[in-house]
């Protein structure tokens, strides 16, 4: 079976929320895997289907008998594992990640038309991501670093609804994570939140409104700590770390110029 990845991303984002996440996919830090040459592996159920090359790399996968059309897409030498849940249907979940080490990631999906993108170089040390409300998403793009014990979610896991009337008050909302963020050990992640380029997120920190790029954000509940800062993976300074780090800003700067996000 030959299938159109680009054309069936740009079918599940019309069903995404109108954030600006959802217009970012295939540009600079959210380019999709290269798919020539992964075969489909038909999970369960009708359509349910992984797309990968033969290795699901220590991922399990639990999908209700009752999903249909569910279609993830793991890159070939993806190094994460962990479970995958969905307990809906039409979802598109894009894994590329770090091709190096072993980094556990948990996706639960519990609505229709949803998206999970993992950017390339992304690397995790238990994170768990949720995603409830029909067409929500959850992006993380490309270099992201997660600690352990991250929760990521893009509702209150219950609804709330207005007594008298009885209209639900909280609604779901899609979660978007820019390049090169490091969200630290324990941190929470609440529905609705944008993390610019380059931030950090400090351990046990609860994030319940955006962060801008470049900052240093902690607390309960988070606040900005310092601006104009960023990060890099080397224990010890490292001039060329630091250069390509600047580089990665200046390339997603000029996407969003080039594509008027």
């Amino acid at each position: 079976m030959q299938i159109d990845f680009e054309a069936m991303l740009k079918a599940v984002l019309c069903f995404a929320d109108t954030d600006p996440a959802r217009n970012l996919l295939g540009t600079a830090g959210y380019n999709l895997p290269a798919c020539n040459g992964l075969s489909p592996i038909n999970l369960s159920g009708d359509n349910n289907y992984a797309y990968t090359d033969g290795i699901f790399n220590g991922f399990r996968f639990d999908i209700s008998p009752y999903s249909k059309n569910n279609i993830i897409v793991i890159e070939n030498n993806s190094t994460c594992a962990g479970n995958i849940i969905i307990r809906g249907s039409d979802n598109f979940v894009i894994v590329r990640g770090s091709k190096e080490g072993r980094n556990p990631i948990n996706i639960h999906i519990f609505s229709d038309n949803c998206l999970f993108f993992w950017g390339d170089e992304c690397t995790s040390n238990t994170a768990t991501f949720e995603i409830s409300g029909s067409g929500r998403s959850i992006i993380v793009a490309e270099d992201c670093m997660f600690s352990a014990f991250i929760d990521v979610t893009t509702d209150d896991r219950h609804v709330i609804f207005d007594y008298e009337s009885g209209d639900y008050i909280n609604p779901a909302s899609s979660v978007h994570f820019a390049p090169h963020v490091w969200v630290g050990l324990h941190a929470s992640i609440m529905k609705g939140v944008s993390i610019g380029f380059g931030s950090i997120v400090a351990a046990r920190t609860v994030v319940s409104r955006s962060v801008p790029e470049l900052s240093i954000f902690g607390g309960i509940p988070g606040r900005i700590i310092k601006s104009g800062v960023s990060w890099i993976r080397n224990r010890d300074p490292n001039v060329n770390a630091v250069i390509k780090v600047k580089d990665l800003h200046k390339s997603v700067q000029n996407t969003f110029i080039d594509s008027n996000i």
